[in-house]
């Protein structure tokens, strides 16, 4: 924009909204009538008006961050009580350059709330406006979320007007609200997370917003954050992540609010969720601040544009103001400290000139927001020890304080007993040492001689052998537990209360470092001797029951049964214990991997609701019972649950047990999983990135192999067998060992890394790695398994997989059942190679009915797309042509947004698509498709043949 037109905007566009309604002839008299203070703005009204009637033009001249708030003047305008569709107009609430804004209300129905009525200022007469409009009204129809302004309706009214409805929002802007609050740096940020997920989700169902800015964000008296103005959004190409071009929005290209536009949008170029990120990064500078990037005074757009491009951001610790800090919150010097460090590293990250440079979601800025709240490592950071150390330090200042003082009086404790024992010794000094240190000293001083009476020095075993467990020390304490058994044993103590306490704790860690016969007589002997004594209904008689070895036992069902009674013993008489919370989460874990997820839902639930009523304090485990609750919602199909789950339960882990615990990766794996099975790759891969980064290379642990199956499971579907090979070829001699303790994940990796060298045509080498597992049954093992052999060729082999695995195809199972889906869909290729064609259709629409009937529509894009393919594949075998095209078409938009552009089932969709278009005398299209696919093949010359039919169909179609 001209900087004439941008200095004197304010009286230039009060003008303009008295002459725009006007004709010619009026327009001209009430130039001529400008009083004198307004006759130089003369030529400026001229030339903007003399463009009013293309709308591209008109707009482009105008700034888009013009919109003022409404007063009791605005019922004095003209249009005030008139009607627009079915409202009443007002009072004028808002102006901006694509119109007004106006309080209205429902005529049909005055006791609905007042709405907010946008009114496009130039007439549905115009192509490219109505063409505009409806494409605003079609992105507000999809937006539904807590945090931005619900649509109602759009239409025209009977004289042409172009309307639209939302939700009307009291409540004053992001950064007046803060200030007039006088929030500090945190209650800002938190603040600032609700924009985050507002557009995150915006993201998830393919649209930016373009025009982030404070006054497009309301913030009610309630504190709640709400949205405004998808006005200028673009729909995203599911395809490219970018968004489309047409020529209209291309002439509307410019329409942003320059002072937080990205460089790319400055430079015309394609816009992706980076540049939502980068807005949002100027809005947390300025909340943080109370600057913008860019100090320019009234500087032109050039300049600011061209500071966008050059220019380096001052770090927001630098550029706070004296004046800026609410004076009751904060001095600046506190101010600044509170920003420097992560603060800084954030935000100038999400200001990076480069769009790769920048979070890689709006979903991964805010994750790193909410670690900096709770103390934890950015993800922006890169991984050094000193720097995750001292977040450490300073999330568990209280708790490590309390822990010293224990671990000194213990300390002093041992070095009283080491005098008495051996005069010459001297107490070790506590300065400096960590907690773990202290206790690995602790536990090797422990386990001399004190002099001190059995019953002390077994009390003593038991209490550090339990906190070398809480800090994953399991060898260590495993050591000091079976030194408390021999001394009680030795001592004549095995009939006290102590010595059943040290066999529950032998039991625990033994089970955790995979010695099934010791922790089997461990647990076994502890409830041995209750029985002996006729306790059951004691404290010690509840803890020992819930104590389950139950995946070295022969009898789940006895391990579920003793669980219970211990669960019912708590419930009955000690309903207000801590161990009554972690009797049910261990409950409900056995109950999900030996009977049903389903089942284990109510366990977990009924552990999470009782948590705070038995005070207890285990925040990390009440983060494991929000996973693994999560974990069965998504088996049960429910994705937006158990995201929303695992969401906080990992907060949670990540806060108490810290974000390289083994249980925290553990639920990171499992949460980067289903991320990507519910058709979020992305935030997956980032995930999966970070657990790599923190992992050890050079000693890796069952979690580190689980987390490399399921992240090479994904690349798997996505079509990305090298990747996934790479990434599973490095567990070749020690799979199964890490396979022995999750049986499913070590059925996973062969059958996985099978596939994935089918995929590539690596077939001899492919059946000699599933020749490793013969005898797994699982489902999903058994559809990977008939994929190798259908890669193959042979047709028996595949049929026999198939036939052998413990799903049956023939009866749907009444709940969801992923590995159902996959079995029948895979069921459907063969029936298909067997000439079967009504056969396969009929797995086809098993596999769609399934997903229709028991999953959350869209959770699971993969086993979906893959279904709708089948469909089209066997309907077009079937001579159906027409709503062959229309499944295909589907499968491949699915397929595009999801899959890597090398992706045999990608390839194999397309050239389906390919020969359906020729059928339907569309050569052109068919072509198109076909020169697709045939290029996708030439770039993988080693795909299996069987991934290849269609493209041979279709180019010989075309000849």
């Amino acid at each position: 924009m001209r900087p004439d037109i941008l200095e004197r905007w304010p009286q230039i566009s009060a003008i303009l909204d008295e002459l725009l309604p006007l004709d010619v002839e009026a327009r001209r008299s009430r130039l001529n009538a400008l009083p004198a203070d307004q006759v130089a703005l003369k030529p400026t009204l001229e030339r903007l008006l003399a463009g009013s009637s293309d709308a591209a033009r008109f707009f482009d001249q105008l700034p888009i961050d013009t919109q003022v708030a409404g007063d009791a003047r605005g019922v004095n305008d003209p249009m005030a009580g008139s009607q627009v569709g079915p409202f009443r107009l007002t009072r004028l609430i808002g102006r901006g350059g694509m119109g007004t804004v106006w309080l209205a209300q429902r005529i049909d129905d005055p006791a609905q709330l007042p709405v907010a009525v946008k009114l496009p200022r130039i007439e549905a007469a115009s192509t490219q406006i109505a063409e505009r409009f409806e494409h605003e009204r079609q992105i507000l129809a999809a937006l539904n979320h807590p945090n931005i302004a619900r649509f109602y309706e759009a239409g025209v009214s009977p004289e042409g007007q172009l309307y639209i409805a939302l939700e009307y929002v009291e409540g004053e802007s992001l950064l007046s609200y803060c200030e007039r609050a006088q929030l500090g740096v945190r209650e800002r940020l938190a603040l600032f997370l609700q924009v985050l997920r507002a557009v995150q989700y915006a993201h998830t169902i393919l649209v930016l917003h373009r025009d982030l800015k404070p006054s497009n964000i309301i913030v009610t008296a309630a504190g709640e954050v709400k949205l405004l103005d998808f006005g200028i959004a673009k729909l995203m190409d599911r395809d490219t992540q970018r968004a489309e071009h047409t020529s209209l929005t291309q002439a509307y290209g410019q329409m942003m609010t320059p002072d937080f536009a990205s460089p790319e949008q400055i430079r015309g170029e394609p816009l992706t969720v980076a540049t939502d990120v980068y807005s949002l990064g100027v809005i947390l500078f300025e909340l943080l601040t109370g600057a913008r990037p860019y100090r320019l005074g009234r500087g032109t757009r050039a300049q600011l544009e061209k500071a966008i491009l050059t220019a380096e951001h001052p770090r927001p610790s630098e550029a706070v103001s004296a004046e800026f800090p609410p004076a009751a919150r904060a001095s600046e010097l506190r101010w600044r400290h509170a920003l420097r460090g992560d603060l800084d590293t954030l935000v100038l990250k999400a200001l990076q000139k480069s769009c790769a440079a920048r979070y890689p979601s709006v979903e991964a800025f805010a994750l790193d927001c909410e670690r900096h709240l709770h103390g934890l490592p950015l993800l922006a950071h890169a991984p050094r020890r000193l720097y995750r150390v001292g977040k450490f330090v300073g999330r568990h200042r209280i708790a490590l304080g309390a822990a010293a003082a224990v671990l000194l009086t213990l300390a002093i404790s041992i070095g009283t007993a080491l005098r008495h024992a051996r005069p010459q010794a001297t107490v070790t000094s506590v300065s400096g040492m960590s907690a773990r240190a202290l206790l690995i000293g602790a536990s090797e001083r422990l386990r001399g001689p004190f002099g001190q009476p059995p019953s002390v020095q077994l009390d003593r075993l038991n209490t550090v052998a339990g906190l070398l467990r809480d800090v994953e020390e399991y060898d260590r304490s495993a050591i000091l537990s079976r030194d408390a058994r021999d001394l009680a044993k030795k001592h004549a103590l095995r009939r006290s209360d102590a010595y059943v306490e040290t066999l529950i704790a032998l039991g625990s860690v033994e089970r955790v470092l995979g010695n099934g016969a010791a922790a089997l007589q461990a647990r076994d002997e502890s409830l041995a001797l209750l029985d002996a004594r006729g306790d059951h209904d004691s404290l010690l008689r509840a803890r020992a029951s819930v104590n389950t070895v139950a995946q070295f036992a022969q009898d789940p069902d006895r391990e579920i049964a003793l669980i219970k009674q211990g669960v019912a013993l708590y419930e009955r008489r000690y309903p207000t214990d801590p161990g009554y919370f972690n009797a049910l989460l261990v409950l409900g874990n056995l109950v999900r991997t030996e009977q049903s997820p389903a089942a284990a839902i109510a366990y977990f639930q009924r552990a999470i609701d009782v948590f705070a009523g038995v005070g207890s304090r285990d925040y990390a485990n009440l983060g494991a019972s929000h996973g693994f609750l999560a974990l069965c919602e998504f088996a049960g199909g429910r994705v937006g649950p158990a995201l929303a789950h695992y969401a906080h339960g990992l907060e949670l882990l990540e806060r108490h047990a810290g974000p390289t615990a083994l249980v925290t990766r553990l639920h990171q794996g499992n949460y980067a999983a289903m991320l990507h099975q519910s058709g979020r790759p992305l935030p997956a891969q980032h995930l999966f990135g970070s657990m790599r980064d923190s992992g050890s290379d050079s000693d890796p642990t069952s979690v580190d192999f689980d987390a490399a199956v399921y992240e090479a499971a994904g690349f798997v579907d996505e079509g990305r067998a090298q990747e996934a090979q790479l990434l599973l070829e490095p567990y070749s001699d020690t799979w199964q060992k890490y396979g022995g303790g999750y049986v499913e994940n070590g059925e996973r990796w062969v059958s996985r890394l099978a596939l994935a060298q089918a995929m590539q045509g690596h077939i001899a080498q492919s059946r000699s790695t599933l020749s490793q597992h013969p005898t797994g049954t699982s489902a999903g093992f058994a559809a990977d398994a008939a994929w190798v052999e259908l890669a193959a060729g042979d047709l028996r082999a595949a049929a026999q997989w198939l036939h052998h695995s413990t799903a049956s195809s023939e009866r749907p199972p009444r709940q969801f059942d992923a590995g159902f889906v996959s079995l029948v869909t895979v069921a459907s290729s063969l029936a298909l190679r067997r000439g079967e064609f009504q056969q396969a259709l009929q797995y086809a629409d098993q596999a769609a009915a399934h997903l229709r009937d028991t999953a959350e529509h869209g959770g699971f894009p993969y086993l979906e797309s893959m279904a709708l393919k089948a469909q089209g594949e066997a309907l077009l075998a079937l001579g159906r042509v027409q709503a062959a095209a229309t499944k295909l078409d589907s499968a491949v938009s699915m397929m595009r947004s999801l899959h890597s552009t090398d992706s045999p089932w990608l390839l194999d969709a397309i050239a389906a698509s390919s020969v359906a278009c020729s059928h339907l005398n569309n050569p052109r299209q068919a072509r198109t498709l076909a020169a697709e696919a045939r290029a996708m093949a030439h770039r993988h010359s080693s795909l299996a043949a069987p991934f290849l039919v269609h493209l041979t169909e279709a180019e010989r179609l075309l000849r």
